[in-house]
């Protein structure tokens, strides 16, 4: 059937539907590697919803189709031919390319270096369509005219490329007119003629080399169809019969041109499967499931597989199906679960078929079945409930169509290259997987950093008389659920003079996973030291003044894409090491019963990730460069002590830590994801530049040589809303 120019024209007022996909290399140069291996690729299209994918080259790295492109009127869209190739997700628009308004693509050549489709341009008649290609890495549309009416559609081009046929009016002012082809880069058509005493052709497909062309051929006014075919170059055409009623139709041919497959009905009116071997004039039905209706759809290049539906008995369900090795009788390629499925496409070697499966909840999912199985394989979704596959590469290697997002509340395009188990992915949450990486990144230096300031803090006290200190501690830090961290510090301090006391601490501690889960430092080794001075340190008053330095590593685990859907995860280790320094000074005086304590003090910390590498057998690996971040703070607190009974001393802190400075985070990498091969991303979360805190400390001395102390702070957290509740216990001995 002609496809008249009306109907496209009033695809203008439909409101947006399916998203468009393409994928096209002009120079014809791409690989399937373009695409990886078990990953889903969502395809940006023209900005509006809606389109078809048509078509790929043999090993998938081209994939044409249509766009919609929204207009000046609100609400409506023209179509587009549009292209996509070795990785890009963005559609290059070959209409606006070419200056061409409405448009679409409809085939490509096997190397993916010749691409049809139909447009409208104008003529003496005024606006009609036309066949145009896209030859090359050419832009410039070529216009493949029309026979002697005004308009022209391209259906289908050689594997080859050497060879375009459809139709062609020829008459003026109509769309009705003969089967047309265009050889060797011709831009007027060669009349193919039609059935004696019939009115109308049309061409419908071709054999790889182009030698061999099937369509149809129709007396309209009688409704009489038959299938026909042209060979090696005949501009008349071959009546190929029907099952004895009065339709029939050729809709595909194998690669070699030894087999055709289509439709035809019987004189008792039912309409059957039907093929025709070797030249043939007549067709051969080809059997049901048990029902009463079949349909073939597509065959590989030897013709030794048919794919297609059939209606199974009591025509209760159709099941996709396959006729293998020349025989009439199917194989029930099975289902997901639900009631109907259907085969769309078979690779050149007959090993993987496309299709589309109901699943147990009656939604639909593109399937593939390989290696002769009668089982499909799901292929899954985006997050919605549908997903449709819409083509099959020749190699076998590429699925293409479109699935709903979570919510089923649009369509997406997807571009899948097949493994053992193929997922889909969603190119949107890939992109999203670097910016939580991100974060968790700024988050796990964050708690690096609060390890450093528990091996910085003054460790023990040596007593009156004594030399010598130490201490264990306990420090657990909470985040709100966003990153807990728990620390244990052994200190060792001795007595420089009465007034100075120094030491070493080591710490250890684990801030587990961070917010998204997409970073885990494990376990962090902290070594440092600290010198203390107090003018009394029995009473608390006069100069009080400290300073510490710091250095510590964690081994670390990144693992890419956790928190998101329809994203593999990719994994890594790095080594984190953080280095900090601190200075503080305070004067004490006593104000009645309570010593109050104004002090400043100063943070400097300076934390580098080293670079790594993504496991290398996930389809999309990235690679990371070494990380550095630099910041500084300073802290403005007043402290009031109180003696609270025989043993004790209570002391309550307030104050804010204010940023001096402060590096974003920026994690750099490299990567196979399509439109992301570079990849800089600073941390987006909000950083608090001033936070507030408010602290309480309690320390019992039953005994002269030793003491414990419990500490709880509360502060703003670093980023975000959420506030960080501090607690520690230790116990100091002074010996």
């Amino acid at each position: 059937m002609f496809f008249r120019k009306n109907s496209l024209m009033s695809g203008r007022r439909l409101a947006p539907a399916l998203l468009a996909l393409g994928i096209w290399h002009p120079s014809g140069a791409a690989a399937a590697e373009d695409w990886p291996i078990g990953t889903m690729i969502g395809l940006e299209g023209g900005g509006v919803p809606g389109g078809a994918a048509n078509a790929t080259s043999a090993n998938g790295s081209v994939i044409v189709g249509t766009i919609l492109v929204p207009t000046d009127e609100v609400g409506f869209f023209d179509f587009h031919a549009a292209y996509w190739s070795n990785g890009s997700v963005t559609a290059h628009d070959l209409a606006s390319a070419s200056g061409l308004g409405s448009s679409y693509a409809v085939a490509v050549s096997g190397d993916g270096s010749v691409i049809v489709g139909n447009a409208f341009v104008s003529s003496p008649d005024g606006p009609t369509q036309h066949g145009v290609a896209w030859i090359g890495a050419s832009n410039t549309f070529v216009d493949l005219g029309a026979l002697g009416g005004s308009y022209s559609q391209a259906r289908a081009i050689s594997t080859d490329g050497s060879t375009i046929v459809g139709s062609s009016s020829i008459v003026p002012n109509t769309t009705d007119g003969h089967a047309a082809v265009w050889r060797n880069g011709a831009t007027a058509p060669t009349d193919l003629g039609a059935l004696a005493g019939y009115d109308y052709s049309d061409a419908l497909a071709i054999s790889a080399d182009g030698t061999v062309i099937v369509g149809q051929s129709s007396d309209y006014v009688n409704g009489i169809f038959h299938a026909t075919s042209w060979t090696n170059g005949a501009t008349l055409p071959v009546d190929l019969g029907t099952l004895g009623g009065n339709y029939s139709t050729a809709s595909a041919i194998s690669g070699d041109g030894s087999v055709i497959i289509g439709q035809s009905n019987t004189i008792g009116g039912s309409y059957f499967a039907v093929s025709w071997r070797n030249g043939a004039t007549t067709p051969m039905a080809l059997e049901t499931l048990g029902g009463s209706f079949n349909y073939a759809r597509a065959v590989n290049e030897d013709g030794s597989v048919i794919v297609g539906s059939s209606d199974v008995a009591g025509n209760v369900a159709t099941h996709a199906a396959a006729w293998l090795g020349g025989s009439t009788t199917p194989t029930d390629l099975g289902l997901l679960g639900g009631h109907n499925a259907e085969a769309i496409a078979v690779s050149a070697d007959g090993t993987v078929i496309a299709g589309n499966s109901e699943t147990s909840d009656n939604s639909v999912h593109a399937v593939v079945w390989t290696g002769g199985a009668t089982t499909p394989t799901d292929l899954g979704t985006l997050g919605g409930s549908i997903s449709q596959a819409t083509a099959l590469s020749a190699d076998g290697t590429v699925v293409v169509g479109r699935s709903n997002i979570v919510g089923d509340s649009q369509f997406r395009l997807f571009v899948l290259r097949l493994a053992a188990s193929p997922d889909m992915q969603d190119l949107g949450n890939l992109a999203a997987s670097f910016v939580l990486l991100a974060n968790d990144t700024a988050l796990a230096i964050e708690r690096q950093t609060r390890i450093a300031d528990s091996v910085m803090d003054s460790g023990c006290t040596v007593k009156t008389g004594g030399r010598w200190c130490a201490s264990i501690s306990g420090v657990g830090q909470f985040d709100d659920g966003r990153s807990d961290t728990g620390v244990g510090v052994l200190s060792l301090g001795w007595a420089l003079t009465d007034r100075f006391t120094a030491g070493v601490s080591l710490a250890g501690g684990s801030s587990g996973h961070m917010d998204s889960g997409a970073v885990d430092t494990g376990l962090s080794w902290f070594g440092g030291a600290w010198l203390n001075y107090s003018a009394d340190q029995a009473t608390h008053t006069g100069w009080q003044a400290a300073a510490g330095i710091a250095y510590g590593e964690a081994s670390g685990t990144a693992v890419r894409g956790l928190g998101l859907d329809n994203v593999e995860l990719a994994p890594g280790d790095f080594d984190l090491g953080t280095l900090g320094a601190r200075v503080t000074a305070g004067y004490g005086f006593a104000v009645d019963d309570w010593v109050l304590t104004p002090s400043v003090g100063f943070e400097v910390f300076h934390s580098k990730r080293s670079s790594y590498d993504e496991a290398a057998d996930i389809d999309f690996p990235a690679s990371f460069k070494s990380l550095q971040t630099t910041s500084s703070t300073a802290t403005l607190a007043v402290a009031a002590g109180h003696s609270a009974g025989a043993h004790g001393r209570v002391e309550l802190q307030g104050g804010a830590v204010a940023d001096l400075d402060y590096d974003d985070p920026t994690v750099i990498a490299t990567s196979t994801i399509p439109g992301l091969e570079s990849v800089s991303q600073k941390q987006a979360l909000d950083r608090n530049g001033i936070r507030p805190f408010f602290g309480a400390t309690y320390t019992f001395q039953p005994e002269a040589n030793w003491s414990v102390t419990l500490d709880s702070r509360l502060e703003r957290a670093e980023f975000g809303g959420s506030l960080n509740l501090s607690t520690a216990a230790r116990l100091g001995v002074s010996f």
